[in-house]
C-alpha cells in the first residue's frame, strides 16, 4: 500500500500537482521490517478427510450449502468460483467445468476435469433448483447466489 501511495505522490509531484518531499519515505522509518516467512493456513490433514465429509452430510446446514462446500473441496476452487458458477459451466456428459476467463482471478480460462463425484453433486444441485440459473443458488431464493457466508458458516 505505501509503495502504491509514493508512486502517485511522486507522480504529482513529478507532474507538478504538489512540491516538497514525499512524506512515505519517512513513514517507512516507522514500519516494522517485512519478512520473508510465509504462513499458510491450518489444512485439515488427508486422513481426515473422510471423516470431515461424513461430518458435513450429517450436518443441519441447507442440502445445496453442504453439496456447494464438498464441490469446493474436490476441486480445491475458491468459494466464490464454486457459489457464483453458472450451470452452463458444467458439462455432465464430459465431466469438465470451464471456468471463463473473465471469472478466474488470473484472468485466463480453467478448466476442471471432474471426479465422479463432483459430477454427481452437480448434478444433485441442478435437480435441487432445476429452475435456477446459478449451480449452486441461495436455498433461500433460487434467483440469487449462495451468500459468502453460508460456507464459512458451514465450516
Amino acid at each position: 500500500m505505501l509503495q502504491r501511495v509514493s508512486t502517485i505522490i511522486d507522480y504529482a509531484t513529478a507532474s507538478g500537482m504538489r512540491s516538497g518531499e514525499n512524506p512515505c519515505r519517512l513513514a517507512v522509518l516507522g514500519l516494522p521490517k517485512q519478512t520473508d516467512e510465509v504462513v499458510h493456513f491450518a489444512a485439515v490433514p488427508y486422513s481426515d478427510v473422510p471423516g470431515f465429509i461424513r461430518k458435513l452430510r450429517a450436518s443441519n446446514a441447507a442440502e445445496i450449502t453442504k453439496l456447494a462446500f464438498e464441490f469446493l473441496v474436490l476441486n480445491a476452487s475458491r468459494s466464490g468460483e464454486v457459489r457464483l458458477a453458472p450451470k452452463g459451466e458444467i458439462d455432465i456428459d464430459r465431466a469438465l467445468w470451464t471456468i471463463p476467463a473473465e471469472r478466474m482471478k488470473g484472468g485466463k480460462e480453467h478448466v476442471v476435469p471432474l471426479s465422479p463425484r463432483a459430477a454427481e453433486i452437480a448434478k444433485a444441485a441442478i435437480a435441487l433448483f432445476p429452475e435456477a440459473e446459478l449451480l449452486f443458488p441461495s436455498p433461500n431464493n433460487a434467483k440469487k447466489p449462495l451468500s459468502d457466508m453460508a460456507l464459512t458458516e458451514l465450516l
